[in-house]
Formats: C-alpha cells, sequence, structure tokens
C-alpha cells in the first residue's frame, strides 16, 4: 500500500510492482549489492515477503539493526525494505503497520511524518495489534498532529491492556491517573498500573524500567489515596532497588536500541538511586546500626 495514492486501482499496482520487485530478488533476476552480507539478506527478507511471514520479516529487520541502518543509503535495499512492509500492509499485517508507523514517526528509513504514522498506527490499531494501538495512544497523548486529546489517548491505552495486558499501556495509564489527565488524579491507581506493568516484565528490564522507575519515585514518599491518606510505604529500600532497576532498563534502550531519549531518565534514576540512599542511611542511623564495626559485628 502507497500512503501517496489516492485511488484503490493506484495502491494495488503499486503492490503489484512491489511483490515482483521482490520475487526479483529472491530469485536473483535483481541483487542488491553493497557491504558482505546485504546481498544474503536482502533474499531473506524477499522471500519471507513473498511467503506472508511478516512477523519474521519484521523480526529480522530487527534483529539486522545495524546492517540495515549501515544500508539506508543503498536505493535498492530501501527498496526492498518498503516493497516487503507495503505488500504486507496490503495483507493486513499490523506488524507491518506498526513498523511503518514507526518509521514514519521518527524519520527512519521513509521521510518523518507525524500523520504517516498516525494513519500507520490507525491500521495497526484496526488490526488488533496492541503496540500499534499504544503508539496511536502517544500520538494524541503528545498532540502530535494537532491539539492534545487525552480522552483518546485514555481510550488507546486501555484498549491495548484489554487486548493482551500491554505493559506500555498500563503504564501509560498509570501516567495519566498519576498525573490527573483526563481522569481525576489518583495515586493509588497510577501505582497499581506501574506495578502490574512491571510484574508483566520481569524477564525483560527495559519494558519494565519505566514502570520501576515510577513506582521508586513514588515509593520514597508512599502512595496516598484520594483523601490524602497513606496506603503504601514509604520504603526507601525497595524504590533504591526499583531506581536500579530501572537503571539498567534504561543503560539497554540507549546502548543496545539506540533510544538517545532515555539519557535523561537514566540520569533521574541514578539521582534517585543518590535520594534513597540518603534517606535509607538516615533509617540505618535511626535504628542505630551506625556504630557497627569494620566486619559488621
Amino acid at each position: 500500500m502507497n500512503l501517496g495514492s489516492d485511488s484503490a486501482d493506484a495502491r494495488r499496482a503499486d503492490v503489484s510492482e512491489e511483490t515482483k520487485y521482490l520475487r526479483n530478488i529472491a530469485v536473483g533476476v535483481e541483487e542488491v549489492h553493497g557491504p558482505a552480507g546485504i546481498g544474503v539478506l536482502a533474499v531473506k527478507l524477499a522471500s519471507l515477503a513473498l511467503t506472508s511471514d511478516f512477523d519474521g520479516f519484521c523480526d529480522l529487520i530487527d534483529s539486522s539493526g545495524d546492517q540495515v541502518a549501515g544500508n539506508l543509503g543503498n536505493e535498492a535495499f530501501v527498496k526492498l525494505l518498503v516493497s516487503g512492509i507495503n505488500v504486507g500492509i496490503d495483507q493486513h499485517s499490523g506488524r507491518c503497520a506498526l513498523v511503518l508507523g514507526t518509521w514514519f514517526y521518527n524519520g527512519y528509513v521513509v521521510p518523518q511524518s507525524y500523520e504517516g504514522a498516525e494513519h500507520c498506527y490507525a491500521l495497526a490499531d484496526k488490526w488488533g495489534n496492541s503496540q500499534g494501538t499504544v503508539n496511536l495512544g502517544y500520538i494524541y497523548y503528545y498532540g502530535r498532529t494537532g491539539e492534545h486529546d487525552y480522552a483518546r489517548a485514555f481510550q488507546l491505552f486501555s484498549k491495548a491492556v484489554a487486548i493482551d495486558d500491554n505493559p506500555e499501556g498500563l503504564w501509560k495509564l498509570g501516567d495519566m491517573w498519576h498525573k490527573g489527565l483526563f481522569v481525576p488524579k489518583d495515586e493509588v491507581a497510577a501505582f497499581s498500573c506501574y506495578r502490574r506493568a512491571r510484574d508483566l516484565c520481569k524477564n525483560d528490564a527495559t519494558l519494565g524500567a519505566r514502570a520501576a522507575h515510577h513506582m521508586a519515585d513514588m515509593l520514597l514518599d508512599g502512595v496516598h489515596d484520594t483523601d490524602g491518606a497513606l496506603v503504601i510505604g514509604p520504603n526507601a529500600m525497595m524504590a533504591l532497588a526499583l531506581y536500579g532497576e530501572a537503571e539498567l532498563g534504561y543503560y539497554d534502550l540507549i546502548d543496545n536500541q539506540g533510544l538517545a531519549y532515555y539519557e535523561g531518565a537514566l540520569k533521574q534514576a541514578i539521582a534517585g538511586q543518590a535520594r534513597a540512599r540518603a534517606v535509607v542511611a538516615a533509617e540505618r542511623q535511626g535504628l542505630g546500626r551506625a556504630g557497627f564495626g569494620e566486619d559488621g559485628e
């Protein structure tokens, strides 16, 4: 599907040409030239798209991140990437719609366009991809294509959670409860969302980093109900552990996934650890633990 095409006939023609291009790459009629290995990668990608294995196609793009990034100046290779994605979208692949939306959002592979991202995320949402639903929520949460629309963002984050307990949808719901965006401010509801998101990401520090960070922030002061009564905490020791968990996740996001915009959150998590350590030290001092000998006896 070509987003620039005005008619169904034009889109069908585009997909027909893209399918032909993929077939030519797969059988060797055309080749993608470049650094060692790029031709083999191109054939694998073309073959996956032609067999409608679009999850495999997108997984291979993800796992070949450095190789893909290093060949974005290669016109034939970029044509292959976009052709495979467009053929997938023509077959209602929510994963392909998500990937193209992310490319538009970040200006990666294709020119940057929040409108293009919104369009693709809406398709991914329509076809049952919960991450596309979350990402569409971001469009309205941040007002990328107009005014902030917190009501629509809340509805989309809630839908993503309903589809498959999407942890990112959960911690964004937590943000909205915590900040009182569209819904009344409610620390207990926010903490519950953050905790559930973290529980769903126990084996993935990257996905759980933001949830752990928010939980740590709240635990330093304690969680209060809407009447101001203390319900949970404070618990500086747990906050310290959660800040450390968030720090590790941010390193992965920044160093391994190239998401440099998490640098600010990383600094906040490290600063949070310093605050939590100070509280823990003060608490231990109050318990009379400061006078132990060097051996802890």
